[in-house]
C-alpha cells in the first residue's frame, strides 16, 4: 500500500519551508516538523536522512521557484527584463514563505556555510541578471542616454523587491495584477526616456 500523498518528500519540504519562515530555526527541529506534518520523527527521517537534508531540499525548491520561469534567449532585453520583473514578483507573491525565508537569516543559519552561500547566491544571480539586461539594452540604445545603468538597475531592483517582499502585506490579491502593471509602465517610461502615459 503507497503513503498518503501528504508524507511525499515534496509536501515535507513545503511545510518545513514554511516552519523556517515563520518559526526560524531554533523551532525548526525534528520534532515540530513531524507534529506539523502528523507523523513521528522517525517516519520522517523514512523520507530524508537528515534536518540538513531537509534544509538543503528546502533551498533547491526556492531556486526551481525562483529561477525556472526566467526567459532565456530574448532579443530583446527590455522584454527580458519585464518578464524577469513579472515573473519574480507573482512568484513570491504566490510564495510569501520564500519571501519570508529572502528575508530573513533564518535559511542561512539552518542551513550551515555552504548552502548559506548558495543563497546569497540566489540574490546575486538575479542582481547580475537584471544588470546585465540593462547593460544590454544600453549597448542597443534603448535606454534614455541621461540615465545611468546600475542606477536603472537599482529602480529595478527595488521596484521588485517593495512589490514581492514588501507588498505581500500591503497589495491585496486583487489588486496586485493592476499595480504591478502600473509599476512597470513608470519603470520603462523611466528606463527608455519617455514622458509618463
Amino acid at each position: 500500500m503507497s503513503r498518503p500523498a501528504r508524507y511525499s518528500n515534496e509536501h515535507i519540504v513545503r511545510v518545513a519551508l514554511r516552519l523556517l519562515a515563520r518559526r526560524g530555526p531554533r523551532e525548526f527541529t525534528a520534532q515540530a516538523l513531524a507534529d506539523e506534518l502528523g507523523i513521528t520523527p522517525g517516519a520522517l527521517f523514512r523520507h530524508f536522512p537528515s534536518m540538513s537534508a531537509i534544509v538543503d531540499a528546502v533551498i533547491e525548491s526556492m531556486e526551481a521557484r525562483l529561477f525556472s520561469g526566467f526567459p532565456l534567449g530574448d532579443d530583446d532585453p527590455l522584454r527580458c527584463l519585464e518578464k524577469v520583473f513579472r515573473y519574480r514578483i507573482d512568484v513570491i507573491h504566490a510564495h510569501p514563505d520564500v519571501s519570508r525565508l529572502l528575508q530573513s537569516q533564518h535559511l542561512g543559519r539552518a542551513a550551515g556555510k555552504t548552502m548559506a552561500r548558495r543563497l546569497a547566491e540566489f540574490k546575486r544571480r538575479s542582481q547580475k541578471f537584471v544588470r546585465d539586461c540593462i547593460r544590454h539594452a544600453a549597448a542597443r540604445g534603448e535606454l534614455d542616454p541621461r540615465l545611468d545603468p546600475e542606477a536603472a538597475a537599482v529602480i529595478v531592483l527595488g521596484a521588485i523587491h517593495a512589490l514581492s517582499h514588501v507588498g505581500v502585506r500591503v497589495v491585496k490579491s486583487r489588486s496586485h495584477g493592476a499595480i504591478v502593471e502600473k509599476v512597470w509602465r513608470v519603470i520603462e517610461d523611466v528606463l527608455r526616456g519617455r514622458r509618463a502615459r
